[in-house]
């Protein structure tokens, strides 16, 4: 399932789970479909409803958006599994006031 979010370019996956549309303010600020996102301005997200509420709430302002996002490991346990590992990271986003 996928729901267009507002105009910064977020589409709702699973949970925490982005998708990013390239071209738009988050994917412009770095963030990538499959990043799983955990804090903005310092409120954690454990929904994709606190996501859209915080960047609702503080539209116009620049607020950092912490992250994890998979990256594959190739050959893990010797070959045996194909294995994810979540990097972190932070990005500053400016949500667009509707």
């Amino acid at each position: 399932m996928s729901q267009r979010v507002g105009t910064i370019g977020f589409c709702e996956r699973a949970g925490r789970v982005i998708g990013v549309r390239i071209r738009l303010a988050a994917y412009r600020a770095g963030l990538r479909t499959f990043d799983v996102i955990t804090n903005v301005g310092g409120m954690p997200v454990k929904r994709f409803m606190d996501l859209t509420n915080a960047l609702s709430e503080n539209a116009g302002e620049t607020l950092p958006v912490t992250y994890l996002r998979p990256v594959g490991v190739p050959g893990a346990l010797g070959g045996l599994v194909d294995m994810a590992v979540f990097e972190s990271g932070v990005v500053a986003l400016t949500p667009i006031p509707r």
